[in-house]
């Protein structure tokens, strides 16, 4: 099948993180490395999302009024849960293993903005 400026990207291959993906998790104290492992991860874990959520990730990064930035931010949570963000971290896990130390403060920090009941606070 030859390809075009319209070839969806093949989902063995979803290209380095967005850039507003690595400020986000910067946010929670991960490393460039590590975002860029998380990325990878979820991007396995939850290929038909992919696409969309590079779309709103390059959305957010755009210049927008305050309640405009508010939306597309609450969005971004309806599409990433943080179960989804734990579940990411996870896969970076090897079982019979102890855990990496920067996943695991990872997953502090991100518990940190997570309610009672598994949602963004």
């Amino acid at each position: 099948m030859p390809t075009g400026v319209l070839s969806p990207r093949p989902r063995s291959d979803q290209g380095p993180p967005p850039p507003t993906w690595m400020v986000l998790l910067g946010r929670l104290g991960c490393a460039p490395k590590l975002a860029g492992e998380l990325w990878a991860a979820f991007s396995s874990l939850f290929p038909t999302r992919i696409t969309l959520v590079r779309f709103e990730l390059d959305r957010m990064a755009g210049p927008a009024p305050g309640a405009i930035c508010e939306q597309r931010a609450a969005h971004f949570g309806e599409l990433i849960a943080p179960k989804d963000m734990l579940a990411a971290s996870a896969r970076l896990a090897t079982e019979g293993r102890p855990r990496r130390s920067d996943v695991v403060q990872f997953e502090e920090n991100l518990l940190r903005h997570v309610s009672h009941n598994g949602e963004w606070c």
